[in-house]
């Protein structure tokens, strides 16, 4: 985490912008991934947030939420037109709570998530998420990570998140760089291929 606030704020107030454009200007954005994500959410007309650590004059125009900051900084995110998300989202492997699942897989059709499934770990996070309220089940934000000197932790590459404890809505957390931006066709955010934080060499 510390290392991540240690980062060229300038150089992600400029790869903020560059997204958030591309975004701004798109009709449909596409998310998929190697591992089997592949969901498409309209987004026409939708307000994009950068937080990039740095409160500028343009966010001061803009106003809430794009005067609040968060560190460590570097995140694009928006909240796409309800009911429009459609797809899979797949994690390898990812952490809930200090347990591990494998192979989460979750449906998206029409805004709602209609199944969860996964190779092995779920039933912790079954648990939780039946226990929401309403609303739990809706697809409500996209949140693009923009921070190269973040550190992912091994298991958290690509996260599906639920705010299951306040009910809060589906949404999806791509932590990594993106690879493809596309404004013409669909956006297109590919998470690149990185190896775990232990198997890597300086």
């Amino acid at each position: 985490m510390y290392g991540g606030m240690d980062a060229d704020y300038p150089q992600l107030q400029a790869t903020g912008e560059q997204i958030r454009k591309v975004l701004a200007a798109g009709k449909e954005l596409r998310i998929s991934s190697p591992g089997g994500t592949d969901l498409r959410v309209q987004i026409a007309g939708r307000p994009v947030v950068v937080s990039d650590g740095v409160i500028s004059a343009e966010d001061r125009k803009r106003g809430a939420p794009s005067v609040a900051v968060w560190l460590p900084a570097g995140e694009v995110f928006l909240t796409p037109v309800p009911g429009t998300a459609n797809g899979v989202v797949v994690a390898d492997h990812m952490f809930y709570q200090g347990d591990r699942i494998e192979g989460l897989r979750l449906e998206v059709k029409n805004g709602k998530m209609v199944a969860m499934t996964a190779m092995s770990g779920l039933d912790p996070l079954r648990e939780y998420y039946e226990l929401a309220g309403p609303g739990k089940d809706l697809f409500s934000v996209v949140d693009i990570g923009i921070n190269p000197s973040m550190k992912v932790p091994e298991g958290q590459r690509r996260q599906a998140h639920r705010g299951a404890r306040h009910g809060r809505p589906l949404g999806l957390h791509a932590f990594q760089r993106p690879q493809e931006l596309r404004g013409a066709r669909p956006a297109v955010v590919r998470p690149p291929r990185q190896r775990p934080e232990n198997d890597r060499r300086e």
